[in-house]
C-alpha cells in the first residue's frame, strides 16, 4: 500500500486516540463531564443553562478558502470540519462510523470496496450528492492515491479495486484529502455537505455558518492573532477556545463559567538529523536520571508536553514497500545548524534547548518561513530540523523519512485543550482531536 496518499510524508492523515475527559479530581474548579451515551467522544453541556443561539469559536490562524476542504494549519482543520464530509468518520476513540456512505462493503480478499452514498445526502444547495459529484471533487489524482481504479456505479455506489488488499480502507476515507466537495463557477468556498454550511463573504473578521438542518447554531468563527493572549480572547466573549499555554489553564481553573477537556496527545516533535548533535552526556550531574524528552517537556516549553512516549508509527514502516527512500547521509563537518519553523514557538523552544546541550562546537539554530524551511527539508541543506509529527496516523505506509536522515530522536508530545462555556455542549471529539460542535439544540 506504498501507493497510497502520497502526500509529503510528513502531513496528518488520521488518527486512533482517545480522549481524556477531566474530572473534578484533576484540578480545581473543573467539573466532571456529564454521562452521555455517545461515550466519551461527546463533550455533554457542563450546565443546565440552555445552549445560546449563536456561538463563537476562535482562528488562531488564518483561513483560506482556496485550501477547502483539505486544512493547512490548525484554524482551517477546525473550521472545515464544521463545513465539510467525508465518507466515513473516526471518532477519538478509534471507532469508524457512517457520514456520506452510509454502508460499505469488501470482497473476501479485500481487494474491492464498495461505499454506498445515503440517500439524503445533499449539498449546501439543495442538489442531490450522486457518486460522479464525489469523484469529479476528489479529481484523478486523489482518486489514483486510492487504488488501481476508483468508478462511480449508478448515483449512489463508488467502488474501489485495489492491487493489494487493504482492510483498513474505511479508515482512511476519514482523512481530510477524502473530503467531498463541489465547485461551482467563480464561487471562493466549494460547496460542501457538512452540518454547517456557510453564509455570506466573511466579514470583520468572522466567518459565519448555520446549521444546515436548520437555523441554529449560528456559529461565529472569528480570526484572531495567534500571538493574543488567550485570557482576553475569553473575557471578550468567545465560547469556545483551543489552548496549550499551561498559564491559560490555570486562569480558566477559577472562572466557574468555563470548562477545560483535554484533547488527545496530537503532535510528536522530533529531531531528524544527518548525523548526532544531542551529546550522550545529557542527564548526568544535575539531570541524572532524567530523560531528554522530559527535561524537556518541562523546561523548555510552555505548552501541555510530556516525553515522547512510544510505540512511535516510524517503528512500523519495515513491512511497508517501496516506502523509504534510498539512505543517502551526507558527510557533515563540526558546524551545523537546528532549522525549525519561525511560526511554530515550540518548535524554536526545543532547537534553542538543543542547541544548549549540543555535542557539537559549533552549532546554531535556525527559524524558517514555512516555505523556506518545507525546500530545506527536502533539499537537505542543514544538519538537523525540529518536525512536528502527527502522533498517530492510520497508514505508516504513506508516510517517508527523508533517506539523508540517520537520526530520528524523538523529543516530546504536545496536546491542546478545549475550553469552552459551560453551556455549548454537545462537543464532538474526533480522531485527529479536533471539536465539531454538533448541530441542534
Amino acid at each position: 500500500m506504498a501507493r497510497l496518499l502520497a502526500d509529503r510524508w510528513w502531513i496528518a492523515i488520521s488518527s486512533t486516540v482517545c480522549v481524556t475527559l477531566l474530572a473534578c479530581g484533576g484540578r480545581a474548579g473543573m467539573a466532571p463531564l456529564d454521562a452521555d451515551p455517545s461515550g466519551r467522544c461527546v463533550v455533554a453541556a457542563f450546565a443546565p443553562a440552555p445552549r445560546p443561539d449563536t456561538i463563537v469559536v476562535a482562528l488562531r490562524g488564518p483561513v483560506d478558502p482556496a485550501h477547502a476542504p483539505v486544512p493547512r494549519n490548525d484554524a482551517e482543520r477546525l473550521l472545515f470540519r464544521h463545513l465539510y464530509e467525508t465518507l466515513t468518520a473516526v471518532d477519538c476513540e478509534g471507532r469508524i462510523q457512517p457520514r456520506l456512505a452510509e454502508r460499505w462493503l469488501a470482497d473476501d480478499d479485500s481487494l474491492r470496496w464498495t461505499f454506498v452514498l445515503r440517500a439524503d445526502a445533499r449539498f449546501w444547495d439543495g442538489a442531490a450528492v450522486a457518486a460522479e459529484d464525489v469523484l469529479a471533487g476528489w479529481g484523478d489524482e486523489v482518486a489514483r492515491r486510492l487504488g488501481t481504479t476508483v468508478r462511480a456505479v449508478g448515483d449512489s455506489a463508488i467502488v474501489i479495486d485495489l492491487a493489494a488488499p487493504y482492510r483498513a480502507m474505511p479508515s482512511l476515507l476519514a482523512a481530510p484529502l477524502f473530503a467531498v466537495r463541489k465547485t461551482t463557477g467563480a464561487a471562493i468556498w466549494p460547496l460542501g455537505t457538512g452540518p454547517f454550511r456557510r453564509i455570506g463573504p466573511a466579514t470583520g473578521g468572522e466567518i459565519v455558518v448555520h446549521a444546515t438542518a436548520g437555523e441554529t447554531p449560528v456559529i461565529r468563527f472569528r480570526t484572531v492573532p495567534p500571538s493574543r493572549d488567550a485570557r482576553d480572547l475569553l473575557d471578550s466573549g468567545i465560547d469556545v477556545l483551543l489552548v496549550s499555554r499551561r498559564s491559560v489553564l490555570e486562569y480558566v481553573t477559577g472562572r466557574s463559567e468555563f470548562a477545560a477537556v483535554a484533547l488527545p496527545w496530537n503532535r510528536t516533535y522530533v529531531l531528524l538529523a544527518a548525523g548526532p548533535i544531542v551529546g550522550e552526556g545529557w542527564g548526568r550531574g544535575r539531570g541524572r536520571g532524567r530523560s531528554l524528552g522530559a527535561a524537556l517537556a518541562r523546561d523548555a516549553v510552555r505548552v501541555d508536553a510530556r516525553a515522547a512516549k512510544p510505540p512511535f508509527w516510524w517503528e512500523r514502516r519495515e513491512s511497508c514497500e517501496s516506502v523509504l527512500v534510498d539512505a543517502r547521509p551526507r558527510p557533515v563537518g563540526t558546524t551545523a545548524r537546528i532549522a525549525y519553523r519561525r511560526s511554530d514557538p515550540v518548535a524554536r523552544a526545543l532547537a534553542e534547548r538543543l542547541v544548549a546541550v549540543s555535542a557539537m562546537q559549533d552549532v546554531a539554530a535556525v527559524g524558517m518561513a514555512a516555505a523556506e524551511y518545507d525546500r530545506s527539508l527536502a533539499a537537505e541543506t542543514e544538519h538537523a530540523y525540529v518536525v512536528a509529527l502527527p502522533r498517530h496516523v492510520l497508514d505508516p505506509c504513506s508516510h517517508a523519512v527523508p533517506g539523508w536522515v540517520t537520526h530520528l530522536v524523538p523529543l516530546i508530545d504536545t496536546r491542546s485543550w478545549l475550553v469552552t462555556r459551560r453551556n455549548v455542549g454537545p462537543i464532538a471529539i474526533e480522531w485527529d482531536g479536533i471539536p465539531r460542535i454538533e448541530a441542534g439544540r
